[in-house]
């Protein structure tokens, strides 16, 4: 079984939001060397192109190209990389990449040129029990051009959580590889915020993130035995990073421009609607 899903935020239209998602018979996706085709929709190296329907009148659809800038860059230490340990592996296959092309909703067409976008892959037999994720292209005046990723995960239930950073600075990347400080990190969970203590060579670092409260994407994940994972994120979050680096402090803001996410195994609250392709019958 394949699955499509696709979001839509506008920080100055909050009624633009639509998140929707598909589901497909397994024979129905072709997965070929340099691209996965979904009907209607495919997903390569360099770009994202589809449509889906997301009401009777209504669908939503995207041209989407991919300008890499950067190297790929593993979340795992590469000796944990080399072993069958990981149940769940990630690759950035394009950090804090650029993205030209357009979406369109209905009739309202998106057209835009050098975008801030990010390039990820997640795959393996078994999903992690909680992920908390936060993504910064670009902060709000910021002479010094820095840009952020953060995540903490809980591979199993009774097992710690690692976290590991991904700090960016005029087109510079410098990204944590030590399980000994991933260990040590810490991670507040405060729905619907997250709060980030960590180290990363000698930057000390502390993030604040918090989704937007309009505009919230939910859906499900499913593990091969059924059992759910939920997941809720909004792309147009509010970060707030404090950087102390050899004596000098550095405060940098982004309103309504940065990724957070919450992945866990129960819902976060019993309000929200949460998409679930895997419950598809064909």
């Amino acid at each position: 079984m394949g699955a499509l899903w696709a979001s839509l935020f506008d920080r100055k239209n909050p009624k633009n939001h639509r998140t929707t998602a598909q589901a497909f018979r397994y024979e129905d996706v072709l997965i070929g060397e340099n691209a996965i085709e979904f009907p209607e929709a495919s997903v390569g190296p360099d770009h994202m192109r589809g449509k889906i329907q997301i009401s009777q009148s209504e669908d939503l659809a995207w041209d989407l190209e991919f300008m890499h800038k950067l190297e790929p860059v593993g979340h795992l230490p590469r000796w944990l990389e080399k072993t069958p340990i990981p149940k769940t592996r990630s690759i950035v296959s394009s950090p804090f990449t650029e993205v030209a092309g357009w979406i369109r909703l209905a009739d309202r067409k998106f057209t835009f040129q050098n975008a801030n976008g990010h390039f990820n892959h997640i795959w393996g037999t078994n999903r992690v029990s909680e992920l908390f994720w936060t993504f910064v292209p670009k902060f709000d005046d910021d002479p010094d051009d820095w840009s952020m990723e953060i995540v903490t995960v809980r591979p199993q239930p009774l097992t710690p959580t690692l976290t590991f950073v991904t700090l960016l600075k005029g087109g510079v990347q410098i990204h944590q590889h030590s399980i000994f400080r991933s260990l040590r990190s810490s991670t507040k969970v405060e729905y619907p915020k997250l709060r980030f203590k960590t180290r990363l060579d000698d930057y000390e670092i502390s993030v604040e993130s918090e989704m937007d409260k309009d505009q919230i994407a939910g859906y499900i994940y499913r593990d091969p035995d059924g059992s759910p994972r939920y997941i809720e994120q909004s792309d147009i979050g509010s970060v707030k990073c404090v950087i102390r680096h050899r004596g000098k402090e550095i405060v940098l803001n982004a309103k309504q421009a940065a990724g957070v996410e919450f992945h866990g195994t129960r819902p976060w609250r019993k309000d929200h609607e949460y998409l679930d392709p895997y419950q598809t019958q064909f």
